[in-house]
């Protein structure tokens, strides 16, 4: 009988043994999965970061250009480009203009698109249309060959296409 105790006890230690040793490792899995999400996390937040600061070098030159192009003189810089999100303030970066002192004003531009052309509007029949409806006027496949500078075979060819839609 209490050899019997000792066995029991002893498969009661492996089955709390095995337990321990499942969870450890499922909490390790947890453990890796969210350090891999907080790795993907920032990389996104630096590729948000990066795209941002490109934005706003493009913005900056495009502001200058527009001032040249204009007459006036290009705005200038006093402090150094924003580096993009700071951490604690994630706003920041997303005010119109208030880092350089300027509120956003939109541009006053007198472009205008140019005038479609008259010509573009011209319908030029493919081929395959030429022939279907040359026979639908009655015309024979040499007459249709020899009108379009097609060959025989080739006509016979469209107008068998033509019928099989």
């Amino acid at each position: 009988m209490t050899g019997m105790l000792i066995v029991i006890g002893f498969i009661m230690d492996g089955l709390i043994i095995f337990a321990l040793l499942t969870l450890s490792t499922r909490i390790k899995k947890a453990e890796e999965l969210e350090s891999r999400q907080e790795q993907v996390a920032n990389e996104i937040e630096d590729l948000f970061t990066s795209y941002l600061t490109e934005i706003k070098e493009e913005n900056e030159k495009f502001r200058q250009f527009q001032a040249s192009s204009s007459g006036a003189s290009p705005p200038v810089q006093t402090e150094a480009p924003h580096s993009g999100l700071e951490p604690g303030n994630p706003t920041d970066s997303f005010r119109n203009g208030e880092e350089q002192g300027t509120a956003y004003e939109p541009p006053d531009i007198s472009y205008r698109p140019p005038a479609p052309d008259e010509d573009e509007d011209v319908y030029i029949p493919s081929e395959q249309s030429k022939v279907a409806a040359m026979n639908a006027q009655g015309y024979s496949v040499e007459a249709i060959a020899k009108e379009l500078n097609l060959g025989k075979t080739e006509t016979e060819l469209i107008l068998k296409f033509q019928k099989g839609k």
